[in-house]
C-alpha cells in the first residue's frame, strides 16, 4: 500500500514527526488521515498491497479517493471494499484514477453530470478556474461542496457555471 504518509502512520493513526509536518503544512488533512487509517485497517481482510492512494477529497456527503494505480483494488468485487470504507468514515466513497488530463479527472468525479470545459479566468484579485457543467439533475454533489473541494484540488478559486 502507498499513501502520502508512511504506512505505519496510516495503520495506527499516530503520526511520526515527518508525517506530522505534512499535516501541519497542509499536504494532508485530518480527514485524509482518517480515510488512510480506514483503508489500512482493511489490509489484512483484503489484498490491498497494490493500493496506491494519492489524495482524498472531501465533497461533503461524498469522499473521493484519488489513486494513481488500479481503482478496482480499492473498490473490490461488487464495491465491497469501498462500501466498508464508506461505513467506517460515514460518507459515501468513490474511487477514481487520476488521469494525466485534469479535465478527464474532474469529469470522472462529477459523473454522471457532464463537464463542458475548464477555463482559466484572470481578474484583478487573481486567477480563477471556471468549471462549465452541463445543466442537469444528474449532479450528485451539492454545488457548495463542489466549489470547496475543487478549489482544494486545483489550488485556486472556483467559479461554477451551469449551461
Amino acid at each position: 500500500m502507498q499513501f502520502p504518509i508512511c504506512n505505519d502512520c496510516a495503520k495506527t493513526g499516530v503520526l511520526c514527526p515527518k508525517c506530522a509536518d505534512k499535516l501541519k503544512n497542509k499536504e494532508v488533512s485530518e480527514f485524509e488521515i482518517q480515510v488512510f487509517n480506514a483503508i489500512a485497517s482493511l489490509e489484512s481482510k483484503y489484498n490491498l498491497s497494490e493500493a496506491n492512494v494519492d489524495r482524498v477529497v472531501d465533497f461533503g456527503t461524498i469522499a473521493v479517493v484519488l489513486t494513481k494505480g488500479n481503482p478496482g483494488v480499492l473498490i473490490g468485487k461488487g464495491g465491497t471494499i469501498a462500501n466498508e470504507i464508506s461505513a467506517m468514515i460515514g460518507k459515501r466513497v468513490r474511487v477514481i484514477k487520476i488521469l494525466p488530463d485534469v479535465k478527464k479527472t474532474i469529469q470522472e468525479i462529477i459523473s454522471p453530470a457532464f463537464l463542458l470545459g475548464i477555463n482559466e479566468v484572470y481578474k484583478r484579485d487573481g486567477k480563477y478556474f471556471k468549471l462549465r457543467i452541463k445543466k442537469s439533475k444528474n449532479l450528485i454533489i451539492p454545488e457548495t461542496d463542489l466549489k470547496n473541494a475543487f478549489s482544494t484540488l486545483l489550488g485556486g478559486s472556483i467559479i461554477l457555471s451551469f449551461e
